[in-house]
């Protein structure tokens, strides 16, 4: 049995930012798999979690928050999860229980592109262990490139290669009590390897 979660909102999707073997920030396209996630020890965080099966390999682990730690609205991820309906003309997204897993039947198998930034960070380990993970930032359809307000407004495909060239690795890694600065890809090593925060609320607002 299925639990309606969303209804399509034409209005919130228009306003979603224009803005494996995978390893570098890029525009990507390939078939999604998308489960729900859920804060815990009393958040009320929630957000789907999504992957993406492309010719260069599998992006995985990105997280989009519709809900924040306090139960309001997360609206770049709302309208950003809007989007993503839009541009696949789905009305509704529902969960469905797979295992331990609550999927998005509605999304799964679907084609997609994602314009993605890697962000290096520390691990919660005792180790700090250097690990990195893809942040989805803008969503577009995978046969015709056009975002989903190029699409709502007829216009021809250019907001993902505008972005594009904007895209810098952002390194948000602890080193001797701070930050390192965002950089790009020609600094020092990256770490190897994709894989999920500990914790899926360290990356929700407050």
């Amino acid at each position: 049995m299925s639990n309606v979660i969303f209804q399509y909102d034409q209005d919130s999707a228009s306003k979603s930012r224009d803005s494996f073997g995978i390893t570098e920030s890029g525009a990507y396209t390939g078939m999604l798999g998308a489960k729900y996630v859920y804060g815990s020890n009393g958040s009320k965080s929630a957000g789907i979690e999504f992957s993406l099966e492309c010719q260069e390999g599998k992006l995985q682990y990105m997280r989009v928050y519709y809900q924040k730690r306090d139960g309001s609205v997360s609206a770049s991820g709302y309208n950003m999860i809007h989007a993503i309906m839009g541009l696949l003309k789905i009305k509704t997204l529902t969960s469905q229980q797979a295992g331990e897993d609550w999927i998005c039947p509605e999304l799964n198998g679907k084609q997609l592109g994602f314009v993605v930034q890697k962000i290096l960070y520390n691990k919660n380990d005792s180790a700090m262990t250097d690990a990195y993970k893809f942040e989805p930032v803008m969503p577009f359809s995978a046969t015709t490139r056009k975002t989903i307000k190029e699409a709502l407004s007829n216009s021809p495909a250019g907001a993902v290669d505008k972005m594009l060239p904007l895209l810098k690795t952002k390194d948000d890694r602890k080193k001797h009590g701070g930050y390192h600065a965002t950089q790009s890809d020609n600094g020092e090593n990256p770490p190897s390897y994709n894989e999920p925060a500990a914790d899926y609320d360290d990356d929700v607002p407050f």
